[in-house]
């Protein structure tokens, strides 16, 4: 048996393991990504990218790349039996705070493709057909066994293991922790396949709804459509073609005089709800699928799984690397673990709507008109609609100030009329910290001081920016101060006061304060920055 070390060890390439790599790459920590797979996975599998996803992948340089391989959907429209005359439109042009107006429909293997691109840029290749056998933790670090296919076993120390394996997930098996929940009735099939003559507009994902079951049409790039069949239980067929002409009944019973083509692929799977009690035990974390999955309704899963990485990753990045206290791991789980039962919520919310065949269909239809449902639902179906502010301490003994709180996401607005620049551009230049001051005119002498002591205790893990919506010549040369339109100010200032915002490596914000007690915003980085 040979042995090695890493730094960390992931166990599992999907999107959480990889999004996680790429957050750790970013810090600077080498890591091992494995996988039990001989090769990547060709099936497209989940294919929606949402608005939040969209702001990280433009975060590392992705965003072009997604772009030119995507279709872009504009909404996602509910077409009941009985509502011919009425569509229920889920309407992301109508989101606020962001530029990624839509979601990206783009199959999971050039997703999980684009990302092992980017590792691949930084040094990191995944291992595939490795497998792990076996993991002992100690309070220094894992000593993980794995096997390939060839039959070698390799020894590996490590000083933090990820497990983001999937349903069947080997690390969570390995930790004891159980993962309970529910199986969802009926049945749900799948095929890609081209499409011809389909009357409904090729940039909004389709849902026909009925008392037989939901048919979801979505245009994927090249000349595909996802077309997923949902009904009351039974067998069904795995042959292409008798699976082919089934679906094709189902278009011809919705009318919309559309024809389907031979399938490039087909499936047929069970949908599940289950949880973890628990994102860590000591020195090993689960992400993803290892530690939640749920209904496939709204296409919530490979994102929430992406998030998962995200925000295990900056942190298990700064600690590493011995830039943060080993605390701020404690937040992951006290983050994710309720979040991810928020996203559960509502994938089990829109499963009622659109495949939960014994409900009437009325029943349904009075979901969808119940008050503020379609802003709720697009704002959580983007992952905007989130926040950690119930879990994230607020700055102590500091007044809370209006409308955005420690916990919520940055919005991302713009920075000048025409709104090419905004306030992401700021974020995404460095990563680390942002302490954004907002001032109504030339910024204290005592701010300036705050931002030299800033740069100097902490090197370039926390990045000023200063904006103010005064005339440059009024700010002072030197004072390192940008104008921003009103709106900025309306969003993260306030009328009365000058605001400090931290914000997060992750986009979320660590605290906002009146600039007077920017004490507060430095007593949270010394609790968390070494």
């Amino acid at each position: 048996m040979s042995r090695t070390s890493t730094p960390v060890l992931i166990v599992g390439a999907g999107p959480a393991g990889l999004s996680a790599a790429i957050e750790l790459t970013r810090w600077g920590v080498p890591v091992d990504v494995i996988d039990s797979a001989e090769e990547s996975n060709p099936q497209s599998k989940a294919f929606t990218i949402q608005p939040l996803t969209a702001e990280w992948l433009s975060s590392i340089g992705l965003s072009d790349d997604f772009q030119e391989r995507c279709v872009r959907m504009r909404s996602m429209d509910y077409r009941f039996a009985n509502k011919t005359d009425k569509i229920a439109r889920l309407d992301f042009e109508a989101l606020a705070d962001t530029r990624h107006r839509y979601v990206m429909a783009i199959p999971q293997s050039t997703t999980e493709a684009l990302m092992r691109g980017w590792l691949s840029a930084h040094g990191v290749t995944v291992r595939w057909g490795t497998t792990l056998r076996h993991a002992r933790q100690d309070p220094e670090g894992v000593t993980a066994v794995l096997s390939r296919s060839d039959g070698t076993t390799t020894e590996v120390r490590t000083e933090w293991l990820i497990g983001s394996d999937g349903l069947r997930s080997t690390v969570r098996g390995l930790l004891g922790l159980k993962f309970e929940g529910t199986t969802y009735a009926g049945r749900t099939r799948m095929m890609d396949a081209p499409v011809a003559d389909l009357k409904l507009d090729g940039d909004r994902i389709h849902y026909l709804i009925d008392e037989a079951g939901m048919l979801l049409l979505s245009r994927l790039p090249g000349d595909t459509y996802r077309v997923l069949l949902s009904e009351p239980g039974g067998t069904a067929p795995t042959d292409r073609v008798i699976a082919q002409a089934e679906f094709q009944r189902v278009l011809d019973r919705h009318t919309i005089g559309a024809s389907i083509g031979r399938p490039v692929s087909t499936s047929i799977f069970t949908i599940w709800r289950r949880d973890c009690p628990g994102y860590r035990r000591e020195r090993i974390f689960l992400a993803g699928d290892a530690a939640h999955i749920h209904s496939i309704a709204g296409g919530l899963g490979l994102n929430a799984g992406v998030q998962d990485g995200i925000n295990l990753g900056w942190k298990l990045g700064l600690v590493a690397m011995g830039s943060a206290r080993p605390s701020l791991l404690d937040t992951y789980e006290q983050e994710r673990l309720p979040l991810d039962a928020q996203v559960m919520t509502v994938a089990d919310k829109l499963h009622r709507i659109l495949m939960d065949h014994s409900r009437p269909l009325a029943d349904r239809i009075a979901l969808v008109e119940e008050p503020h449902f379609l802003e709720t639902a697009t704002s959580r179906i983007a992952g905007l609609g989130y926040t950690y502010r119930d879990v994230v301490e607020a700055a102590p003994d500091a007044p809370a100030l209006a409308d955005l709180a420690a916990g919520d996401r940055a919005p991302d607005v713009p920075l000048e009329p025409r709104g090419h620049a905004r306030v992401h551009d700021l974020l995404n230049k460095n990563t680390g910290y942002t302490l954004l001051t907002l001032h109504r005119s030339q910024p204290e002498p005592a701010t300036l001081a705050l931002i030299d002591r800033i740069q100097r205790r902490y090197r370039g893990r926390v990045h000023p920016v200063t904006l103010h919506t005064s005339t440059p010549a009024a700010c002072g040369a030197g004072s390192g101060s940008r104008p921003a339109p009103p709106n900025v100010h309306t969003v993260y200032g306030a009328p009365d006061t000058d605001v400090a915002c931290l914000i997060r490596p992750d986009g979320y914000l660590a605290g906002r304060v009146p600039i007077s007690r920017q004490d507060a915003l430095l007593t949270h980085l010394e609790a968390v920055l070494t």
